[in-house]
């Protein structure tokens, strides 16, 4: 399948909404012009009110803010067990994983998603295209470029970005044999982003298997080796201090951090997480099928959906599913 814009404009993971409604007030900004909509006013007016603030443990704590009127039936008996998908192989990008960003025109393929440890920004980058969203308000600018030919050494894997035959930045990854833990490189082995004389530190974690970035907040999916999943979410606006270990990879203190987590039963191409911590659950749900791209993260009190977050730009290490 061509690796181009993807039109389809409905995904439902299950318990979801159309996503690519709540895209189309995003601003983008073209070679410094604003091309569509309002600021990203539709989307986070989308996402209902904020989970707990605290860190989340065996028993959450934390206050809500006022939330809409419950949209969504109680949970009266656990979801079946859910399947994984099929890895993607080991690699410093996401040639053959499932990764998106949404844009005025629907979801794109890309090959790197950089979501920036240090608060300041997420970077999206394709063959032709870098998308950067501004930490916290996520205002996004795409820029045109070209990217060059893989440059291996010393561990690390550099790609130039170019325009108008200059280079004006690089993308930066390790190469995956390096880690010596293949069973725990998942996501695609992204380091750092690179335009002009700014650099963006890319969160990467060992066992991943998604990264989400939404309006608010990102939040990244790992599998732990009890098997059991376990969920880390961060807010733009309160970003924590940042870790560095090599193979330990590299975040920041999350926001909420939730253990335990299973995979629960989901339609085909698609995977859903679910967390407990009452008397919060969270859903992580997405979608690794090229013709219907999208993912979420549904925070219900209760039983009771409290909020949703619909992601921005997201990857899996998922294989994707054409």
């Amino acid at each position: 399948m061509r690796r181009g814009a993807t039109t389809a404009s409905r995904w439902n993971p299950g318990f979801g909404r159309d996503v690519a409604r709540t895209h189309h007030g995003m601003i983008e900004i073209m070679d410094g012009r604003t091309i569509a909509g309002p600021v990203l006013a539709a989307m986070l007016a989308g996402c209902g009110g904020a989970p707990p603030a605290t860190n989340v443990t065996a028993n959450a704590a934390g206050s809500m803010t006022a939330a809409p009127a419950p949209t969504a039936t109680p949970t009266l008996a656990p979801a079946p067990a859910g399947t994984p998908l099929t890895l993607a192989p080991p690699s410093p990008r996401a040639d053959r994983a499932a990764a998106f960003v949404a844009g005025k025109d629907g979801w794109t393929p890309i090959l790197y998603l950089c979501d920036g440890v240090d608060g300041s920004q997420v970077a999206a980058v394709s063959a032709t295209t870098l998308r950067t969203f501004a930490k916290p308000g996520m205002s996004a600018t795409m820029r045109t470029i070209a990217l060059g030919a893989e440059d291996a050494g010393a561990g690390s894997i550099w790609r130039d970005m170019t325009r108008g035959g200059e280079t004006v930045g690089a993308v930066r990854s390790i190469n995956p044999g390096m880690l010596g833990m293949a069973e725990a490189t998942t996501l695609p082995t992204l380091s750092s982003v690179r335009l002009g004389d700014r650099e963006t530190r890319c969160r990467w974690l060992p066992r991943a298997r998604l990264l989400i970035v939404a309006p608010r907040r990102s939040a990244i999916v790992t599998r732990e080796a009890d098997g059991s999943y376990t969920y880390r979410s961060f807010d733009y606006a309160r970003p924590g201090p940042v870790s560095e270990g090599g193979e330990a990879g590299t975040s920041s203190t999350p926001t909420v951090d939730v253990r335990g987590g299973r995979l629960i039963a989901a339609p085909a191409g698609q995977e859903i997480y679910e967390f407990s911590a009452a008397p919060w659950v969270y859903r992580v749900a997405a979608s690794a099928r090229t013709g219907a791209p999208g993912a979420s993260v549904t925070v219900l009190k209760d039983g009771r959906e409290v909020s949703r977050a619909e992601a921005i730009t997201y990857e899996m290490a998922a294989a994707r599913v054409d």
